[in-house]
């Protein structure tokens, strides 16, 4: 019994045809930590969520700065935990600002 091989040129350019590689699954990199900056984020939110408060802002941006330096993959997140955490420390400068600066005009009027 005779066997014919497969052709090993292709047809139209006359070059060898190429066994495709078998590859073994590589595992792929770890996902990147952001642990502490998402830990950092969800400790600002809460801090804007639950009012006037100074130690849960006060972890935030000191986790949100630690997240900035150690995980690269988080510093977006970090970023914006130490945003939000000094809004919720200082927000309160900002909103008596607005507050006297809306009454103000209001308050000088009534001098008249």
């Amino acid at each position: 019994m005779t066997t014919t091989e497969a052709p090993t040129t292709t047809p139209i350019e006359g070059t060898p045809i190429e066994a495709p590689e078998t590859s073994t699954a590589t595992p792929s990199a770890a996902p990147a930590e952001r642990t502490m900056s998402i830990v950092a984020l969800v400790l600002a939110i809460a801090s804007l969520v639950l009012g006037y408060t100074f130690l849960v802002p006060a972890a935030a941006i000191v986790l949100g700065f630690l997240a900035h330096r150690r995980e690269p993959a988080g510093r977006n997140l970090a970023t914006w935990s130490i945003i939000l955490g000094f809004l919720a420390i200082f927000g309160w400068i900002i909103i008596a600002a607005l507050g006297v600066a809306a009454i103000t005009p209001f308050f000088l009027f009534s001098l008249i």
